[in-house]
């Protein structure tokens, strides 16, 4: 299982674009080509009416002992396991993006 971050801005046309200046969007994509995971993780993102804006992680291998450390970690693992992929958007209202 694979997690990488991305920012992502709202599509126009989208009603999130109406109050929403962006999020931090936790990709949780379960393949095992690491090679694949920020293009599938991309395209997740932009056909739920998301722009991509930059990563902010590096991709990173998570175990199933790691995420179990953390109880929103392991709901996204399970979830990625089953699904192929669990994505996670964390919005902030208007047109500023939050310091990390």
């Amino acid at each position: 299982m694979y997690l990488v971050m991305f920012t992502a801005r709202p599509k126009r046309a989208t009603l999130q674009g109406r109050n929403t200046g962006g999020a931090y969007v936790n990709c949780w994509v379960n393949t095992k080509n690491r090679r694949l995971v920020e293009k599938m993780a991309q395209k997740h993102i932009e056909k739920s009416g998301w722009n991509v804006v930059s990563r902010q992680t590096k991709v990173k291998l998570v175990s199933r002992a790691k995420a179990e450390e953390d109880q929103e970690m392991a709901e996204r693992y399970v979830e990625a396991m089953e699904r192929g992929g669990s994505y996670v958007f964390y919005c902030w209202p208007g047109k500023a993006q939050p310091a990390i």
